[in-house]
Parts: structure tokens; sequence; C-alpha cells
């Protein structure tokens, strides 16, 4: 019987693990596809950070469920992703008043 978690009628069975290591991996790396500043890279790096922080306060929120990050790993990585967009922001606000000049 297919449940709220299933699509299609294929189940995920638990594997939250690997769908979280994918996920953090995939943050790593939108956030170094960021650091190349490509046209729309202040969209990756809010992608990425978004996205970080929704898993890391859902890890502190649910920090006994399966495939969470915990408390601490919570932490650290909403406040790595925090940073991310803050570094972003901070950057284009410098370039925008260096061209001002």
């Amino acid at each position: 019987m297919a449940g709220a978690s299933c699509f299609a009628g294929q189940c995920a069975l638990g594997d939250r693990f690997a769908e979280m290591a994918a996920f953090v991996v995939a943050v790593v790396l939108v956030t170094l596809l960021t650091s190349l500043r490509m046209p729309g890279w202040r969209m990756s790096a809010w992608s990425a950070g978004v996205g970080g922080v929704i898993v890391g306060l859902a890890s502190l929120a649910l920090p006994e469920v399966t495939g969470s990050l915990g408390v601490l790993g919570g932490l650290l990585l909403s406040g790595w992703c925090v940073s991310v967009i803050g570094a972003a922001e901070l950057d284009t606000r410098r370039q925008a008043g260096a061209g001002q000049s």
C-alpha cells in the first residue's frame, strides 16, 4: 500500500542517510559553483543557502529522526549557509558601491 512518502508506488524504504548525504553534497557543490561567479551566481548562493538552512532547521527540530544531522550538525549547516548568503550579498553591495565612485 502506498503511503504519503511514496511516489508512483515506489517507496523510499527509510534510506534517509543516502538522501541527506546527497543533499549535503549538492549544497556544497552549488556553493562551489557560486564561487565561480558566473552569470546568475547570486541565485546559486541563495539556493544553496536556503536549502541548507531548511535542512539545518529540520535537523534542529527533529534531532532523533533517522537521517537528521543532529543538533550540532543542524547548527553548523545553518550557520554556514547563512554566512554563504551574507558573503554573497556583502560582495554584491561592495561591487555596486565601487561602481558608483
